[in-house]
């Protein structure tokens, strides 16, 4: 498929504008990707489902983990939602 096949990548803010842009370029390029929107969960979905449709898995994951911007979030938090990613990423393409 592309450049990133099989890799996993995080995007904070990405239900819309550069971080939608960039999680459905990643997607091209064959990179799984978990989809993170901040404050609606429904634009997070629809690009997941946007990613998707280029044959590769998403997860979308709400404000219920990242609860600011990723340049602001505490060391603790990024470490739960990056445990978070993993585990459920693992569980999913069965590694």
């Amino acid at each position: 498929m592309g450049k990133l096949d099989g890799k996993v990548a995080l995007v904070t803010g990405s239900g819309r504008n550069i971080g939608r842009t960039t999680v459905l370029k990643l997607a091209a390029e064959g990179a799984h990707v978990v989809v993170n929107s901040r404050t609606n969960q429904a634009e997070a979905d629809a690009v997941a489902r946007e990613a998707q449709a280029r044959g590769v898995i998403t997860r979308p994951v709400g404000d219920v983990l990242v609860l600011m911007p990723a340049p602001a979030m505490p060391v603790e938090l990024l470490d739960e939602l990056c445990t978070t990613v993993l585990t459920s990423m693992r569980t999913v393409l069965g590694t």
